[in-house]
């Protein structure tokens, strides 16, 4: 195999882990829905991963080495064995990841041929997130902002208004920490949201392509205050309904990246009784415009 030269970018989760991004193709980078750091210095203390995108044919990186064949799904990461986990995307690429050593292998040849939306949602966030779980990370599919120092996790079903209701809160000077993943982190029973640097992606109708916008960052990690589950139903008035553990842990167990196996969902688990102390837990029903809704949320941060 001859070896290519590598390029390499640093996207850093929160404060104290970098992801270093390489690739054979240096336009590769900014398909991929990150930002990255580039002032980042390889001597700060950090959790460190590895994820190496190939997109020439002999690209020059040995994949890991295991007893074990590869196997392939339909979607998403599928076959979780050895310390090895293997996936395709509906025939587009290939990942290999190995938790043990925390590195990711992608080999997508055609990376180029696909929209940019395709390999940051379909092929690139399942990857960050198993990274991120190796990590003990947990990942939500969430918006997340700050508010005066603490964190808002914002949950619900795909189209129900996360991203207006994202947008006005932006708008009302919260700080930006997560589009559509939030990551959580949980010490001394206390849970944080990381900083997830990504593009903001927007619709600006159903027949096109959503468009991408850079936000600020100025928090890189704030404590968890408060999680609104969205549920805007039919027919149903407006109203901001606090609800128990029990209701909240439900809910945000369905809210959980898809390939998840056993061990992520017991660490998903302990997240969520540790969120019942500290945390507040709302349902905001009903569909509404997204500037109440804003106004009802921030209302309630202020007690």
């Amino acid at each position: 195999m001859n070896s290519l030269p590598l390029y390499r970018r640093v996207s850093r989760i929160g404060d104290s882990i970098a992801v270093n991004v390489y690739s054979d193709n240096e336009n590769v980078f900014e398909r991929l829905g990150l930002l990255y750091d580039d002032r980042f210095s390889p001597d700060e203390p950090c959790l460190s991963m590895a994820l190496y995108i190939v997109t020439c044919l002999d690209g020059g990186i040995e994949l890991p080495v295991v007893e074990t064949p590869v196997f392939h799904g339909d979607m998403l990461l599928v076959i979780d064995e050895g310390g090895m986990r293997y996936s395709d995307y509906a025939g587009r690429a290939l990942s290999v990841f190995s938790k043990l050593s925390r590195r990711a292998v992608l080999d997508c040849p055609r990376l180029f041929d696909y929209h940019p939306d395709f390999v940051a949602i379909n092929v690139m966030r399942p990857l960050m997130e198993d990274l991120l779980a190796s990590a003990g990370c947990l990942t939500i599919h969430a918006a997340s902002v700050a508010v005066n120092g603490q964190a808002i996790m914002i949950a619900g079903p795909t189209g129900c208004g996360k991203s207006t209701l994202l947008d006005k809160l932006l708008e009302s000077g919260a700080a930006f920490l997560a589009d559509d993943r939030s990551v959580l982190t949980e010490s001394g029973g206390s849970v944080t949201v990381e900083l997830f640097p990504e593009h903001i992606r927007r619709s600006i109708s159903r027949d096109r392509p959503k468009t991408r916008t850079v936000p600020e960052l100025s928090v890189r990690t704030a404590p968890l205050r408060a999680v609104f589950f969205l549920d805007p139903g039919d027919g149903v008035e407006v109203a901001l309904r606090r609800i128990g553990p029990s209701e909240s842990a439900a809910r945000l167990m369905g809210h959980l990246p898809p390939q998840y196996g056993q061990p992520e969902l017991d660490h998903a688990a302990d997240i969520a009784t540790c969120l019942h102390g500290s945390t507040e837990a709302y349902v905001l029903e009903g569909w509404g415009d997204p500037g109440a809704w804003c106004s009802m949320i921030l209302e309630r941060m202020r007690y």
